[in-house]
């Protein structure tokens, strides 16, 4: 017992000052429990629970500067009142954004609202823009979205800020398409979009808008970089030009998407810390240069601060201007504790940098807890900052004396390590939440990275001063050329042989077992954190070689459904109807695009598929699967099904163990059926999330 007791103490000692490193862990353990509640849980026990731990931490108190285990219960009861705090800001911050959200569609409506932001699409995709302050012809003011989102033709213009008026079709934010898949309306609630539709006619600008209001001027602001770069530049070159200047990534071409994406280069068109990093550091040194060279201001005043102090309002300056994300708040962080930690001459990089961001992004914007953007970006950066740290004695020694070639070298190699340890990291999150895994990621970025460090973000900088001035003409001239070439090295590692992998989706269990034996490594002092990390992530991979997917799903409407076949190919009942959700599913289960096979519309097809006019019957792992597509046929399928499934409502009693039809599909959403030894088991959306104040749907 003695033994043990030491330890405990060693291990308490050594944690010592990195106890902030894990308050951010905390929040967010407790934000994401209660994102994972299938129902609103009463604000008084929230409360309650808050108040609870605040009282027992009271209590604790005077353990705080204790030894042993009265030292570690300090800090047991000081990490969960930090999960009750995650908690309830997750429940106010739900609170706070609430607005109506339309449960079913609108076919045709009179519009009338306040344009607050405009996004122009690919070229010939049109616009969209959001209104505001809105006016529904056939909605009462207390069901009235506070916003909606519109697609418009490409050769309307308007101004943000004007008052609009036009007729519409008006569509409810879409529900996951299957258990367990991205929640649209999540996202939708927490941007207060309460609905999504297009126009039938030209927009009517019954307003001006108003040239007061900094919100509207820096989106008039943006609108006019755009008309700029679009006038200046080639299409494909403007699109990426604008995503990599103010963050409006709508323009880029599905094509440049695609190989951004494959390639491992997408990170470059997220305003994130590479391109808030990078406008920084150009300010700092040019700024630092230029004060260097007048000698009676380098010789008495801190150029280092002022350079910083300058680079930091730059920073804040273009994430202002950037479209509002979760990666460019964080990078501003970052940024600007690493450049406050340089004019308070302190160590800029550090992990309690990073863990200060994000308990702040935690505190203001708790929901970002589920989303890749948080998930991939935090764990990047920990891991290159932990990467770093780990490594800089040797990287010092390294550097020590070293000549061009050495330190010519020694950039490729911190390049490719870069690449290696934030692709490693973010690897697990992307495969979760996109089922990809870019192959040549490495490449891409050996060969694009130094392009943009070294042309396009200075060439970027320069255009941000040039541009009130009208003289930015050769200026993009520069960065055309380097977003080309960019652009070629992503096109040109997409078509290397077996340029993407795609997995199928990794359950949950095993992202919470891998993100935990992150963090442990990472943040945790003293012995045995690699060999917990390691065994940890032999837990997960044996949760995902356990894990099987859903053997048949069926879409919300009943118009889609798919079996999975022996090879983990899906079997889809149609390829004219929801492409979107067939892609979905397609990429859900691990099918590369153009991989699925289809149900025939009369005789045999894959898997032993039969079909005719009334439906179409199979057998999975041993089971008799009954797809009715007439209500003449349900009689016969029910007597020789195990499984029924109709898009209509079942007319009469089912002699079939599990039968899925119009009213289950309305009330549930899309489903999924697992067949097993055991037996059948069947699961729906709302089965899944639950009844949330983000969850809307016809059948509710």
């Amino acid at each position: 017992m003695q033994g043990k007791g030491k330890l405990l103490e060693e291990a308490a000692a050594a944690q010592r000052g990195r106890l902030i490193l894990w308050l951010p862990v905390a929040a967010g353990l407790g934000s994401a429990l209660y994102f994972a509640l299938r129902a609103e849980p009463p604000g008084v026990f929230t409360g309650g629970a808050i108040a609870g731990v605040f009282l027992l931490a009271g209590l604790v108190w005077p353990w705080r500067a204790g030894d042993g285990w009265r030292r570690m219960a300090w800090v047991a009861v000081l990490l969960g009142l930090w999960v009750a705090a995650g908690f309830g800001l997750a429940q106010v911050r739900t609170a706070v954004v609430a607005a109506p959200m339309l449960a079913k569609e609108i076919r045709v409506t009179a519009i009338e609202g306040t344009v607050a932001e405009v996004e122009i699409l690919e070229e010939g995709g049109g616009q969209r823009i959001i209104l505001t302050h809105l006016a529904i012809e056939k909605l009462a003011p207390e069901d009235t979205p506070r916003r909606v989102r519109l697609k418009i033709r490409d050769e309307e213009t308007v101004l943000v800020g004007a008052r609009v008026r036009t007729l519409g079709s008006l569509n409810a934010p879409s529900p996951p398409v299957l258990p367990g898949a991205f929640d649209f309306q999540r996202f939708a609630f927490f941007r207060q979009i309460g609905a999504f539709g297009f126009t039938f006619k030209p927009l009517e600008i019954i307003a001006p808008p108003s040239p007061h209001g900094i919100p509207a001027r820096i989106e008039r602001l943006r609108q006019d970089i755009v008309a700029r770069l679009d006038a200046q530049m080639p299409a494909r070159e403007a699109a990426i030009a604008a995503a990599l200047m103010i963050g409006e990534r709508a323009a880029v071409s599905e094509d440049d998407w695609e190989a951004m994406r494959i390639s491992g280069l997408a990170h470059m068109l997220s305003i994130s810390g590479m391109h808030v990093g990078l406008v920084a550091a150009v300010v700092f040194f040019a700024v630092r240069l230029g004060l260097a060279l007048i000698p009676p201001i380098a010789l008495r005043y801190p150029i280092k601060k002022y350079a910083a102090l300058i680079a930091l309002l730059a920073a804040a300056l273009y994430t202002g201007l950037a479209v509002p994300s979760v990666p460019s708040y964080r990078s501003l962080l970052m940024t600007g504790l690493i450049l406050v930690a340089v004019m308070l001459d302190r160590k800029a990089f550090s992990m309690r940098t990073i863990a200060i961001a994000a308990l702040v992004i935690l505190i203001v914007i708790p929901e970002s807890v589920w989303s890749a953007s948080f998930q991939m970006s935090f764990a990047a950066t920990a891991a290159l900052i932990f990467f770093f740290e780990e490594t800089a004695p040797r990287w010092a020694t390294w550097r020590r004396d070293s000549g061009p070639v050495r330190r010519g070298f020694l950039y490729v190699a911190g390049v490719c390590a870069t690449t290696l340890v934030a692709g490693t990291a973010t690897a697990p999150f992307g495969i979760f939440h996109f089922q990809q895994f870019p192959v040549y990621s490495m490449l891409a970025n050996l060969l694009a990275v130094p392009v943009l460090s070294f042309v396009v973000m200075p060439m970027i900088v320069l255009a941000f001063l040039l541009l009130p001035l009208g003289w930015e003409g050769p200026v993009l001239v520069v960065m055309e050329e380097g977003i080309a070439l960019i652009n070629r090295i992503a096109h040109q590692v997409t078509d290397l042989p077996q340029a993407q992998v795609v997995v199928p989706a990794w359950p949950l269990g095993a992202l919470l077992l891998l993100t935990l034996g992150g963090l442990v490594m990472m943040l945790w002092a003293g012995r045995g954190r690699y060999m917990t990390a390691a065994g940890l992530a032999v837990m997960a991979m044996i949760v995902i070689a356990l894990h099987r997917p859903p053997d048949i799903v069926v879409a919300a409407d009943g118009e889609l459904a798919a079996v999975r076949m022996a090879d983990g190919r899906l079997a889809l009942s149609t390829a004219r109807k929801d492409r979107f959700t067939a892609e979905v599913w397609m990429r859900h289960f691990g099918n590369a695009e153009g991989t699925g096979v289809y149900w025939p519309r009369e005789g045999a097809g894959p898997e032993g598929m039969m079909c005719d006019p009334m439906g179409c019957h199979t057998t999975v792992k041993g089971r008799k699967v009954a797809f009715s597509f007439q209500e003449e046929g349900q009689a016969e399928d029910c007597a020789w099904a195990d499984i029924v499934i109709v898009r209509d409502p079942l007319r009469r009693e089912c002699a079939a163990g599990t039968e899925i039809d119009f009213f289950d599909l309305r009330h549930g959403g899309a489903h999924a059926v697992y067949i097993d030894g055991a037996g059948i088991v069947t699961d729906n959306v709302t089965g899944d999330r639950g009844v949330r104040p983000w969850t809307v749907s016809a059948g509710r």
